[in-house]
């Protein structure tokens, strides 16, 4: 699953469908990118993306929490990791979060939240929910 989230925000990102939570320019962005990413930066403008040491664990805790809470049919995010992991993690019908993690192998244990996948349905209401995940499930 894992290796599969990879391909598919790859495919998302070279397809205009992945929306920066923190204005880092993607390769590609179609309108409705652009729109989104604007609009979850009006809202939580200072987000933090980088989650690191003890807030590491706190994330991948909340996430998993949540992932529990929806019944969702996916890998949990098993910690720590080792090497380097995409998740995609589904937020309502048209979002899903990618998740990046990396173990200390690479540094330090660190978990990078810094953009998220649409669809051509996504809306503004759609961001509203991933905004409301974040203030319940992360560290905000």
């Amino acid at each position: 699953m894992v290796l599969q989230d990879w391909i598919i925000a790859n495919k998302a990102e070279e397809m205009g469908l992945m929306v920066s939570m923190v204005g880092e320019v993607e390769n590609l962005k179609i309108e409705k990118n652009i729109e989104l990413s604007k609009y979850f930066i009006e809202k939580i403008p200072n987000f933090q993306k980088d989650y690191e040491d003890n807030m590491y664990e706190f994330a991948i805790g909340g996430i998993e929490a949540y992932l529990e809470e929806i019944n969702a049919d996916i890998q949990s995010i098993e910690y720590p990791v080792t090497g380097r992991e995409v998740h995609l993690i589904p937020i309502g019908e048209n979002i899903k979060l990618k998740v990046y993690i990396e173990d200390e192998e690479y540094g330090e244990n660190r978990i990078e939240i810094n953009s998220f996948m649409i669809n051509h349905n996504t809306t503004k209401e759609d961001v509203d929910v991933l905004i409301e995940f974040i203030k319940e499930y992360l560290p905000f």
